[in-house]
């Protein structure tokens, strides 16, 4: 079976630990979770190219909510690129207290119910 490919969104200040445990799920064969982490002094501009072809890449789009993924314009941005792609969206919240960006309410996001493997993966359906 051909895994889906899902790019992986966070608060990349603060939240890399949560995205790493995520893509250190890819010996599973449902699905391809894929990230981009450009390399400091990329101009804004080209980091932003490389990150909407990995969008457009991918069949999924997942945003792992940080304490303080809310405020974090990449993280909307990339949330935005996913709309625009059509691209279906997932989320999760690391820790239940932690608030979600307002674009992921208004897309009408599925949910996983706590942070894991499990939960994710019914999230993605």
């Amino acid at each position: 079976m051909d895994p889906k490919r899902v790019f992986v969104s966070c608060d990349n200040r603060n939240d890399l630990y949560y995205k790493h445990e995520v893509v250190n799920w890819n010996t599973d064969q449902k699905h391809a979770f894929d990230y981009c982490e450009p390399s400091p002094g990329v101009p804004a501009e080209q980091a932003k190219q490389v990150i909407t072809k990995r969008i457009n890449a991918a069949s999924r789009f997942l945003c792992l909510v940080g304490e303080h993924t809310h405020k974090s314009r990449q993280a909307s941005w990339e949330i935005e690129q996913a709309v625009f792609a059509d691209k279906k969206i997932a989320a999760v919240l690391i820790r239940p207290e932690y608030t979600p960006p307002a674009e992921l309410l208004r897309v009408g996001a599925s949910w996983a119910e706590t942070f894991g493997y499990p939960a994710i993966c019914v999230a993605l359906i």
